[in-house]
């Protein structure tokens, strides 16, 4: 009897299941281990819309290490920043990723964790 991995699933299934990823762990999982993956994690469908920070298992942001967003704006954005039409992003890491690149695509932004007093500022 024959098995069957990962990599001989066809493409399609393979980007129905990472869309199923946050975005995060997907890159932080996936990315470098085969060619083929890498190919589909850069895939439009998967990286048009990213949320870039993780829930904790009691529904509470945890913010990102700093090595995860370099390796997000370093490693990551530069090959897919034209993408991507929306970003959710977590309050301290905003500055970071959305002056790393222009995003000509994008039209949505979702900021989560903003304190209120940032909030007012922003609407202003």
């Amino acid at each position: 009897m024959q098995s069957i991995g990962l990599l001989d699933l066809p493409d399609e299934i393979l980007v129905m299941i990472f869309t199923k990823f946050n975005t995060v762990e997907a890159f932080d999982s996936l990315l470098d281990t085969h060619d083929k993956i890498d190919k589909l994690v850069y895939d439009p469908i998967f990286t048009n819309r990213l949320t870039l920070f993780k829930w904790s298992s009691n529904n509470i942001i945890d913010l990102l290490y700093d090595y995860v967003i370099d390796r997000l704006c370093f490693r990551i954005l530069p090959k897919i920043y034209n993408n991507i039409k929306w970003l959710n992003l977590e309050f301290l890491s905003i500055d970071r990723i959305l002056c790393f690149a222009i995003y000509p695509n994008l039209y949505g932004l979702g900021l989560f964790n903003m304190p209120i007093d940032e909030t007012v500022s922003v609407n202003r």
